[in-house]
């Protein structure tokens, strides 16, 4: 039975083993199976499924101490980055933004922090999206329309899903004491 989309956002902690095996818990939950029955395998490019979940979809993304785990029936991508201001923003998006990208984001050489973080979490979620990873981080990103969404956690990461329409309107956290913006903002 294919999922209804979701995102479930929890703390993460190195210590408790990869993003993969912590997201395990809120997969078996969501697919109603036990813990043991989440076995990982890899699409073209790397991109993670659950074997024998032909009809569901994954995407993991962590930064800091946030994890995001998506599942659904369609295909989609996930980040999460912790917004650190006093970074290169310049220099991240001449090197790896593509022109078009550059245009929609004019002011990409003095960013608002929040504003660099929008256009970046947008790209890595488009480059888990298609599966090429880094390797195409030079590949122009859509824009996704309605179909890339943006949620701020605890007003210091930034959780973006692009599909290619809009699947999700809000987010779970299972973390006590965690905020995270229930409404997705523009």
């Amino acid at each position: 039975m294919a999922p209804n989309p979701r995102i479930n956002i929890c703390f993460y902690d190195k210590k408790n083993g990869a993003g993969r095996d912590q997201a395990r818990l809120f997969f078996a939950d969501w697919l109603s199976c036990p813990v043991e029955a989440i076995a990982y395998g890899e699409k073209p490019g790397g991109k993670p499924l659950i074997s024998g979940f032909t009809d569901c979809h994954v995407g993991i993304s962590h930064s800091g101490s946030i994890l995001a785990a998506y599942i659904g029936a369609e295909e989609a991508g996930v980040d999460v980055e912790r917004m650190r201001p006093n970074r290169d923003f310049a220099g991240i998006a001449e090197a790896v933004f593509s022109p078009a990208e550059l245009a929609d984001f004019p002011d990409y050489r003095n960013p608002e922090p929040e504003a660099f973080y929008r256009s970046w979490t947008k790209k890595e979620a488009f480059l888990k999206y298609t599966g090429k990873g880094f390797p195409g981080l030079w590949d122009p990103c859509p824009t996704f329309g309605e179909g890339a969404r943006f949620w701020k956690i605890e007003g210091e990461y930034l959780l973006c899903l692009v599909a290619p329409r809009r699947i999700l309107l809000s987010v779970e956290v299972d973390a006590p004491g965690l905020h995270c913006e229930a409404e997705p903002f523009a």
